[in-house]
């Protein structure tokens, strides 16, 4: 679609506006995320529907400005809406007209279906070819991300020690590349429940956690900080030690819950509601497994629903509303945090 010609000086400058307006909300937008996702959603359509007065929908700025919004849905792990944009923006470019965003989401829709558990056939091959775009574009940046991408389909195929270490490699290959580089890598590696205690070194279990939120401190990344905390309240739970666990999510719930990221809210209410099982507070337990599970269907999270409703198969019969008519943001019993 051709961008429209103004016939007098008033219609230039506001032709130039609104370029000028949507450039720089998709500058604020693709800056560092901080915990306010959905203002930059929102910031991203505003940009978008500028760029649709100006008649210059379907362009590159419009393709950047798509990537930016679908790599914020993904960061809510609203991983369906994130699918769909990339899905849409990958059918209307190619590896010779916007080679760029076309290996993105290429990378990224592998992604996707790795945290979706919905890994399919062809995504060894669509990872190659995005892998091979960004090293014609001279791009080895992308071409690491499409490394850490691989990692996923590995562990999916069992290769745990295979997948370990080609992780180690993408994070020896990105401490100078920055840390939007960086911490994928490391999220990867301080996820423990993907490295059996027999295939990594015992002292990984918390030394990558504790590096993921070093950095996490460093650059001021609210999002990042809470994943990382969350690793290592795992970590906690392997050791035993649920008052410190106990503590760690208790305290990440509250802050995923004001970010609205609904994976993050499900795990610390899934690790929450089993440490309230075995105490004996059955009740509770019940009530924040099925707001999780309702929030894992919210993003995608097909096995963790299906434990979830394996746990209360193992319960005695006890009266309770029915999980799927649970609201995302339903209340919740405050969870008691000890010191408090």
């Amino acid at each position: 679609m051709a961008t429209i010609r103004p016939s007098t000086s008033e219609e230039y400058l506001e032709l130039c506006s609104r370029i000028t307006e949507a450039q720089a909300l998709f500058i604020i937008a693709a800056a560092p995320a901080d915990g306010n996702l959905t203002h930059r959603i929102l910031m991203l359509y505003r940009a978008r529907d500028l760029l649709g007065l100006c008649n210059m929908s379907g362009g590159s700025l419009d393709h950047n400005i798509l990537t930016v919004m679908a790599v914020t849905y993904f960061r809510k792990t609203e991983y369906a809406e994130a699918k769909e944009i990339y899905t849409d923006v990958l059918q209307k470019t190619s590896a010779e007209q916007d080679p760029f965003n076309h290996a993105w989401c290429l990378n990224n829709l592998v992604e996707i279906n790795s945290q979706t558990g919905q890994i399919e056939d062809s995504d060894r091959e669509a990872l190659g070819r995005a892998k091979a775009i960004f090293q014609m574009l001279h791009y080895p940046t992308g071409a690491i991300f499409s490394d850490i991408a691989m990692t996923d389909l590995q562990l999916n195929d069992g290769d745990v020690v295979g997948a370990y270490a080609k992780s180690t490699q993408c994070i020896s290959s990105s401490w100078d590349k920055g840390e939007w580089v960086v911490f994928p890598c490391l999220n990867r590696l301080a996820d423990g429940n993907c490295w059996p205690l027999e295939v990594t070194p015992s002292r990984h279990t918390w030394t990558w956690p504790i590096t993921y939120l070093a950095w996490a401190q460093k650059f001021n990344q609210i999002i990042v900080s809470h994943w990382a905390l969350c690793f290592l309240g795992d970590y906690f739970l392997v050791e035993e030690d649920e008052e410190t666990a106990r503590n760690i999510f208790a305290a990440v719930l509250d802050g995923f819950t004001q970010m609205n990221i609904h994976k993050g809210r499900a795990h610390c209410m899934l690790r929450l509601g089993d440490m309230l099982k075995r105490q004996g507070q059955r009740f509770m337990a019940e009530e924040l497994w099925t707001v999780a599970r309702t929030l894992f269907k919210r993003s995608m999270q097909e096995k963790n629903v299906a434990e979830i409703d394996a746990r209360f198969a193992e319960q005695e019969p006890l009266e309770q509303e029915s999980l799927e008519q649970n609201e995302v943001g339903a209340p919740v019993a405050r969870v008691p945090v000890l010191g408090s």
